[in-house]
């Protein structure tokens, strides 16, 4: 029985690693893209 929980709380932890490096991957690969501003092209009413 012991033996039994240990396995499973070291696949829990395993996993709960696993998780974590992943979003901390995530999180600290993010870049965003600067701020960029948009130009009309076409005005809504020549679709009419």
């Amino acid at each position: 029985m012991k033996k039994l929980l240990k396995s499973i709380l070291i696949v829990f932890l395993a996993l709960l690693l696993i998780l974590g490096g992943y979003v901390a991957y995530v999180f600290l690969s993010f870049h965003r893209l600067g701020d960029q501003t948009l130009t009309v092209e076409q005005s809504s009413d020549a679709l009419n």
